[in-house]
């Protein structure tokens, strides 16, 4: 059974309510950090000339690392849903991006 490791960055205007997503069957959570305040750099293009162009966000901050079991499944197919659920949730994509397109 393969483990994913998926990662996404979320920039709330405060106060935020609690953001829940629908996982596939057999995820868990593998670590959990939560800042009252903080300030983090948020990419919004992928790198070039030598850095990658961000923005400043403020507030509450909550990262999680989950484990989701995938045999067969692709990254786009753990990910399509997820963005769909923060798109129905009011959010907006600011950036994405792919392999090579991110500079990577």
């Amino acid at each position: 059974m393969r483990a994913l490791p998926l990662l996404f960055a979320l920039a709330l205007p405060a106060p935020a309510a609690a953001l829940s997503f629908d996982l596939p069957s057999g995820a868990r959570m593998a670590a959990e950090q939560h800042e009252t305040l903080a300030s983090v750099r948020l990419p919004i293009a992928g790198w070039q000339g030598g850095g990658v162009q961000t923005i400043w966000a403020e507030g509450q901050l909550a990262r999680q690392a989950w484990q989701i079991p995938s045999p067969g499944m692709t990254t786009l197919q753990l990910l399509a849903p997820l963005r769909e659920q923060l798109a129905a949730a009011g959010f907006d994509i600011l950036y994405e991006c792919a392999a090579a397109d991110c500079g990577g």
